[in-house]
């Protein structure tokens, strides 16, 4: 016990005022780390590393059974990689997950359940993007606060309307679909559905 006299925990720094530090330094070009075993460290999937780097970086690490490996790093300048410990963002600050075939970050709630067939995944699969609605509910779309479109549990596309009765249903006071043509000469040619 460090201030006071009935420790809690096994370290318990409890000062009798202002904020508790504990300060943990490498020395000069080194880093500093705390190493977590759980159930005595006897299998590698028991051994946890917070590390940072001299580079600025916040690393959580798992044990591969060989050497320390990044699971998660935060950046001096607040990304996020999870992962992969190399940032590759192509401007301002962000997430990035890694992984080898199929990266995902999965969305769900209380009333989505957490289960591998519930909640909301964006993922990639090869080269391609995918928003996926594991419920049998809506996908909607917004701009300044207002739904704009949505795709119905039963794959209709509704557009200014949010109970759309076929497979594409728009609702507007002066509804139109606009289609247009580029030529080869690079003059546009145009076309409007009007209803």
């Amino acid at each position: 016990g460090i201030g006071t006299t009935s420790p809690a925990h096994n370290l318990d720094i409890s000062p009798a005022s202002g904020a508790a530090e504990l300060k943990i330094a490498g020395a000069e070009g080194q880093e500093a780390s705390i190493r977590l075993y759980a159930d005595q460290g006897d299998d590698a999937a028991d051994i946890k590393r917070f590390l940072t780097d001299t580079s600025g970086n916040l690393k959580i690490q798992h044990y591969s059974g060989s050497a320390f490996v990044d699971s998660m790093v935060i950046d001096s300048s607040g990304n996020v990689s999870i992962g992969t410990s190399t940032f590759n963002l192509p401007s301002g600050k962000g997430l990035q997950v890694y992984d080898s075939s199929t990266p995902r970050i999965k969305l769900a709630n209380s009333t989505t359940g957490t289960g591998s067939t519930d909640g909301s995944l964006l993922y990639v699969s090869g080269s391609d993007l995918l928003i996926e609605n594991k419920e049998s509910a809506n996908m909607r779309f917004y701009t300044a606060a207002t739904e704009r479109m949505r795709i119905d549990s039963s794959g209709r596309l509704g557009i200014g309307t949010t109970s759309p009765t076929s497979a594409l249903h728009v609702s507007a006071s002066d509804p139109a679909i606009f289609i247009q043509d580029a030529n080869s000469t690079g003059n546009s040619v145009n076309a409007t559905l009007q209803f």
